[in-house]
């Protein structure tokens, strides 16, 4: 009983509180704190800490590694993120472990000061992992092939391991840490382990170079005869590390080699003169190969550049046939809107099928040169078969219904991994060639998975293709004999471009007056997410009159304004024409539908022009820009700017719907009224 008192009132020494601590974890009530965004703590109390525990330069590694991995800069009197912290936390954990780094930056967040006994503990987790790290590398360095010796920055020894006391025998109690590294200089040079020469020059000038930290590598022979390598290096903070080597087994092999040479030299000499005469005759062989390499490349730079030149003859040719065939299409939309007779209707007809013929035949050609200079490139999205292949049945069973021919389907779901609308033109030109030469019978659509890819296949009854032909087909303008259906021999080379920049090939199969057989495989999406295609809708327009819609048209071709300027004014629109880029800018008045071609004068651009009209209208006008070049950016910057692209030669019916669309606009807001 009397003992139990003597317990309660006993003062609490230091060692039992650190013993209690041992078992009741120092970190319990520290932990309990959490991340307060309203700490009193500063980035630079946490730049404190890490000084402390790593060291300045260290410290300022870390910090300057942070910055560049998260881009963020940290303020030193600016209160610390979490990233911060536990970033912080994690380069402490590296040197104390895991929970003391955890509790000390706790502490700091919380504003606690640490007891003594924890403080007692986290000291002794470090001591432990120091000591440990030590015996680990004094273990290592024991067992290195090198010598190895550490000097501090006073200049004392303070590490040594096994093969350097193996290299250089000093007295037994001679090394020791602590001792002045000049009185190991002096001793082996005493014993004329330093070369020739004054004791103190040579001790001066070794301890000078320790001074200065010089880096340095030499080899010196003992009077042993060994040879030993010697690389000094100096320390981040002071200090110098020396490792010794020996290279006498090394240096023996070198001279063995060298003596052997000069034996070879002899021969070499022997058989110089029988090479030089062989090498004479290789060399005149070679220069004979490097010139009939060069003719090779230049003929093949020559047959580049005629090819380049076409290429870009065909795309420039195609753009400026585009701007008359404009205008006709434009005449062509006043003719069909107007009340003909019957017989001027059919010619009509046949002359809108022949504008139709020779715009597609320009749109391939501008297609093909473009892919052949590489100015467009696939984009590969997932997408829902389905969605691309439902709009050519519908295309084409109106065409094959129309022959007297079955298109019928064999289709399943399946998300495929591909650019849509390659494929859209891929398939639409194998359904084409099968509906256009089928004279009865039946064309097939289906697909077929297998391994990862699923086959799209297009089978008909036709003429059939004989095998000797089946390559032939592919090249432009190619046509086969056996048939007399009209065509241009440009759609299958246009899907041989195509499938070649999607990495695919197609097959056939095909046998003469029995029918043929396309397919090509197309590899199935690997994700869940789907891009949705938009079917092409065809646009119903109404021929009521268009009164008094503001139109202004700018063009640098007169001929496109004057076709322009007719057709509006046939369908009763206000229309302004103008063929310079300032005349549009300056005129008074505003429009409330602008038709501008992307190419003006004087190198601006139709964008511009909207740009600045809108913003002198104080309004975004509705704006088509018509133009015959078919770049996918400047389509998507139309988007982005809410203009509509239109390729030429420009649809009269799609440009009626859109100035009905205004119209409608316009009437629905005086009705409001």
């Amino acid at each position: 009983m009397v003992t139990s008192w003597n317990s309660l009132l006993a003062t609490e020494r230091l060692i039992d509180r650190i013993q209690a601590t041992a078992f009741v974890s120092p970190t319990t009530e520290l932990e309990k704190g959490f991340f307060k965004p309203k700490s009193k703590a500063t980035n630079g109390d946490f730049f404190v800490l890490l000084e402390t525990f790593l060291g300045k330069q260290k410290s300022q590694q870390v910090l300057s590694s942070f910055e560049q991995d998260y881009s963020q800069g940290i303020p030193s009197n600016a209160a610390p993120n979490r990233l911060f912290v536990d970033y912080c936390e994690r380069i402490l954990g590296g040197v104390l472990g895991g929970s003391s780094a955890r509790t000390i930056i706790n502490s700091i967040l919380i504003d606690k000061q640490i007891k003594v006994e924890e403080m007692v503990t986290y000291l002794d987790e470090t001591t432990q992992a120091i000591q440990f790290s030590q015996n680990l590398l004094f273990v290592s360095m024991d067992n290195l092939d090198q010598g190895i010796s550490v000097v501090d920055k006073e200049l004392r020894i303070v590490a040594w391991n096994k093969t350097y006391l193996s290299l250089y025998p000093y007295p037994e109690g001679m090394l020791k840490v602590g001792l002045p590294v000049e009185d190991l200089i002096r001793f082996n040079a005493e014993r004329g382990e330093c070369g020739v020469g004054d004791i103190e020059e040579l001790v001066n000038k070794r301890l000078e170079h320790l001074r200065k930290g010089t880096t340095h590598r030499f080899l010196r022979r003992r009077a042993s005869g060994r040879v030993i390598e010697m690389v000094g290096n100096p320390l981040p903070d002071g200090g110098f590390v020396t490792s010794f080597t020996d290279v006498t087994e090394h240096i023996e092999s070198q001279q063995a080699l060298k003596e052997a040479n000069i034996d070879l030299e002899k021969r070499v000499e022997a058989r110089t003169v029988e090479v030089q005469g062989v090498n004479n005759e290789l060399m005149q062989e070679i220069e004979r190969r490097n010139q009939a390499e060069k003719a090779l490349i230049s003929a093949k730079a020559e047959a580049e550049q005629a090819n380049a030149s076409k290429t870009e003859f065909l795309a420039l040719a195609s753009h400026d046939i585009l701007q008359p065939l404009n205008a006709a299409k434009l005449y062509m939309g006043i003719l069909q809107s107007t009340e003909l007779p019957h017989d001027t209707n059919q010619v009509i007809g046949k002359l809108s099928d022949s504008l139709e013929s020779t715009e597609a035949l320009i749109s391939t050609l501008l297609e093909i040169a473009r892919l052949d200079q590489g100015a467009i490139q696939p984009k590969l999205v997932d997408c829902n078969l389905l969605d691309i292949l439902a709009p050519i049945v519908a295309e084409f069973g109106v065409i094959a219904e129309s022959k007297n021919i079955r298109l019928t389907t064999h289709l399943r779901p399946f998300r495929v991994h591909t650019d849509p609308i390659y494929l859209r033109r891929i398939i639409q030109n194998f359904v084409s060639n099968a509906v256009k030469y089928t004279q009865k019978g039946r064309v097939l659509l289906s697909v077929r998975p297998r391994s990862g890819v699923v086959y799209l296949q297009v089978w008909d009854t036709g003429v059939g293709i004989p095998a000797s032909e089946q390559k032939k087909i592919f090249d432009d303008f190619y046509r086969w004999e056996n048939t007399q259906e009209p065509g241009m021999g440009l759609g299958l080379g246009l899907v041989r471009r195509m499938q070649k920049q999607l990495g695919l090939a197609t097959e056939i199969h095909s046998v003469p007056g029995k029918g043929s057989c396309f397919s090509i495989g197309i590899p199935l999406a690997q994700s869940n997410h789907v891009t949705h295609i938009q079917a092409p809708q065809v646009t119903k327009t109404s021929h009521e009159k268009l009164a008094h819609c503001y139109v202004w048209c700018i063009d640098d071709e007169k001929n496109n304004l004057i076709a322009m300027h007719t057709l509006l004014t046939h369908w009763q629109c206000d229309c302004r024409t103008f063929n310079r880029y300032h005349d549009a800018l300056e005129a008074e008045g505003e429009a409330e539908l602008l038709l501008v071609d992307y190419h003006l004068d004087d190198n601006k651009d139709g964008l511009s022009l909207i740009k600045e009209l809108r913003t002198r209208a104080g309004k975004t006008i509705p704006a088509v820009l018509i133009t015959a070049l078919r770049d996918p950016e400047l389509v998507e910057l139309c988007k982005q700017q809410q203009i509509t692209y239109m390729a030429k030669p420009a649809k009269p019916a799609k440009l009626r719907a859109l100035v009905q669309h205004i119209h409608q606009l316009r009437e629905s807001t005086n009705n409001k009224r």
